[in-house]
Parts: C-alpha cells; sequence; structure tokens
C-alpha cells in the first residue's frame, strides 16, 4: 500500500483500509436473496441499479481502482443509557452530516496525494452513500475486516463505529487486496453477543438483518406508522440504535476521531421535537443526518417515546397534535389503543 497516500489519510484523521480493483462482487448473491425475501422493508430505492450492485466496476467503467477509506465515530463503546434517562439517538446521528465532510475529505486527499506524489492528476469520484455499491463487501476485500453477524464491517483493530467511502479514480494505484488475508465469515467465532442483546430480533440469523425487525429501520427509513410491538423499544432510542455495536468485543477498544464535530443538542426535549414547526425542525437538526427521517417522521418518533415513557406533557402534546391534524401523526396517536391491548396481553 502506498506509505504516502497512507500518511495523507492519517493526517485527515482518516483510516485507509486498503485498494482493490472492481469485479463482479461475491456478496451479491447474499444481497440479492436478502431482497427477494423483503427483508430490505420498504427501502425500494435499495431494489434499483442490481447491474451495479452486481458489478461495482460498472459505476465508473473507466477508473481501475477504488480506495476504501473510514472515519471512526464513536463517542461511546459501552452499553447504553442509564435507567430513568431520556431515550437516545444513535452516536453517528449526533454529527454534522457526513457525507459532505467525507467527500470533502476524499477529494483533498486525493489533490494532496497528486501534488506530493509528483503523479499527473486522475480522473477520480468520491462516494459517500451516493452510488449503488455493495460497500461494506468492497471493505471486506481489502483484507482489513469482516463482515460481523451483525451485518457491519468490523476491522479487528479499529471495530464497527465507522463511516465508510470510496474514491474511484483512474490513477494506477495497485490493489492490496490479498485473498490469503482475507477473513472469514467466522471471525466473529462463536460470539452472539450482537444477536443476543439485540432487543426486536432483527439479528436472530447470523450475518442477516431483518430491517422488518430492526429499530434503526423504523425509526430512520420507515415512512408510515411503526407497528405497536416494537413501540416500547422507543423509550430506549427513538432514532436509530447502536446496540449491536455497543456490545460487540471489537468495539472495546475503538477510538474517535475528533475532525466532525458534534451538530445536534444533546436531550432534546420531546416534546419540543414532539411539536416543532419547519423552523424548529431547521435549527435543531439542519445539516445532520436525523433529516433522513423527516420533520414529521421524528415527530412520530417523539410521540411513541413520550407515550412508552409515560412523559409528563403527552395529555397537552396530545392535544396540540390532535388539533393540528398531521395525518401521520393522528395515526399514531390512534395506535394507543392498540398498544394498550398489546402491552396487556404480553403480561
Amino acid at each position: 500500500m502506498s506509505s504516502l497516500l497512507h500518511e495523507i489519510f492519517t493526517s485527515h484523521q482518516m483510516l485507509l483500509l486498503g485498494i482493490v480493483k472492481p469485479q463482479p462482487d461475491p456478496a451479491f448473491a447474499h444481497f440479492k436473496k436478502w431482497i427477494e425475501e423483503g427483508k430490505h422493508g420498504e427501502m425500494r430505492f435499495l431494489e434499483r441499479y442490481q447491474h451495479i450492485r452486481r458489478d461495482p466496476a460498472q459505476l465508473e467503467p473507466s477508473m481501475g481502482s477504488v480506495i476504501i477509506g473510514a472515519y471512526a465515530y464513536g463517542q461511546k463503546t459501552t452499553m447504553k443509557k442509564q435507567p430513568q434517562s431520556p431515550p437516545l439517538i444513535c452516536q453517528y446521528a449526533k454529527l454534522a452530516d457526513y457525507h459532505k465532510f467525507l467527500k470533502t475529505q476524499g477529494a483533498e486527499i486525493m489533490e494532496e496525494y497528486f501534488q506530493r506524489s509528483h503523479t499527473p492528476v486522475a480522473p477520480y469520484r468520491v462516494v459517500v452513500d451516493s452510488a449503488p455499491i455493495l460497500e461494506k463487501s468492497l471493505a471486506v476485500q481489502t483484507g482489513a475486516g469482516f463482515m460481523g453477524k451483525n451485518t457491519l464491517f468490523i476491522s479487528p483493530t479499529q471495530g464497527s463505529l465507522l463511516l465508510l467511502f470510496e474514491i474511484y479514480t483512474a490513477a494506477p494505484f495497485a490493489s492490496t487486496s490479498k485473498p490469503s488475508q482475507k477473513p472469514s465469515r467466522g471471525s466473529c467465532g462463536t460470539c452472539q453477543r450482537c444477536k443476543t442483546h439485540c432487543p426486536t430480533g432483527a439479528l436472530d440469523t447470523d450475518y442477516v438483518l431483518d430491517a422488518t425487525k430492526c429499530l434503526a429501520y423504523y425509526t430512520i427509513e420507515h415512512r408510515s406508522v411503526i407497528p405497536v410491538k416494537y413501540w416500547k423499544y422507543l423509550g430506549e432510542y427513538y432514532f436509530g440504535c447502536d446496540i449491536c455495536q455497543l456490545v460487540c468485543p471489537f468495539n472495546r477498544f475503538a477510538k474517535a476521531a475528533s475532525a466532525l464535530k458534534q451538530s445536534v443538542p444533546d436531550q432534546i426535549p420531546l416534546d419540543t421535537i414532539a411539536c416543532m414547526n419547519q423552523k424548529t425542525y431547521a435549527d435543531l437538526f439542519g445539516g445532520s443526518p436525523m433529516t433522513r427521517a423527516k420533520r414529521q417522521g421524528l415527530r412520530r418518533n417523539a410521540l411513541i417515546a413520550m407515550h412508552v415513557t409515560h412523559h409528563p406533557k403527552m395529555p397537552e402534546v396530545m392535544k396540540y397534535v390532535r388539533a393540528e391534524g398531521e395525518p401521520l401523526l393522528i395515526s399514531t396517536l390512534n395506535q394507543i389503543p392498540e398498544y394498550t391491548r398489546f402491552t396487556e396481553s404480553q403480561g
């Protein structure tokens, strides 16, 4: 691996995982089966551009190398919230929008590399969740880590609290991938901590995430009402979920970089979120990953979290929401009797 490229990555507080030559993806069959079984829920965007997911070289046919980078973000690496404390948001969502940040960093890294190496500037493209490629599989192909039972890329030395990015380039880099060094799926060994601690059973099958049972999916990607059987878990996390990572032994000694600053304030009152208008939404969450859930999605999450934690301001918030008449929120409030019956049936 280029020592200069590694040095530049490090100076930008980035991890250089490796360089691969894009080829038909060995993980595509697993991904296709996952889609066919409907385990992606309502995330229809994952069904598109299958030809590129199958062969990532087709994204940029003229660029023969892909540099795989990562940014370590984990502020906490131990188990989660204290009893009686407010529900949490997952760690990455507190930070400023990593998409723009990592694209900028990737471009700066490449420009610095071309300048310092005295090599001709070659075309490149920085990809951060912006192309239909199986980026975790590409990271595994570098030999720097493996796919964990929680379906996340795990570095044996850095853990899984990583934001991945890729740089396609026509620059003549040598591949660093060595099949003999690629850890197998069994690198998790007999460990079942992510499966055991996942509150909703989304990881009941090793190496398979069932999004239709995943708290992060329901609180971020899902656009309609949340099934009542998952409501109580929003008392732990109302946006995303870190549990399967925080219990992973490989994250025990993970270290976070500091270049990407926190954007979302800690412990925003749930009643503020449940009643927020567009201005408040922009003020609190603008420029952060939490906008992925949209304003009404965040309000829905907050309403549920308030109800299951017996928030003292729930009656007045319900009155405000019913007067406002937002369909998703009204539908959520109308689920309360169903939730009550469900909890009673559970004993």
